[in-house]
């Protein structure tokens, strides 16, 4: 993801520790930049297909709080 986004976005609604929800999730590349600071993130993800991806993504990055 382009990082002065992802950066603007954490200026304007700061997450540190607090509980996110992700919808649209895709493959988890914001999902997992915010579990990183987040107590708890939900993703969703409507497309079927997309969602072993994001859940092979999260785990191999050691997501738990996902």
């Amino acid at each position: 993801p382009d990082q002065a986004i992802t950066t603007a976005m954490y200026a304007l609604a700061p997450i540190k520790d607090r509980v996110l929800l992700d919808v649209g999730a895709g493959a988890g590349d914001r999902t997992i930049p915010y579990a990183e600071l987040a107590a708890h993130v939900f993703a969703l993800e409507p497309a079927p297909a997309a969602i072993p991806l994001l859940r092979d993504r999260v785990a191999s990055r050691g997501g738990s709080n996902v």
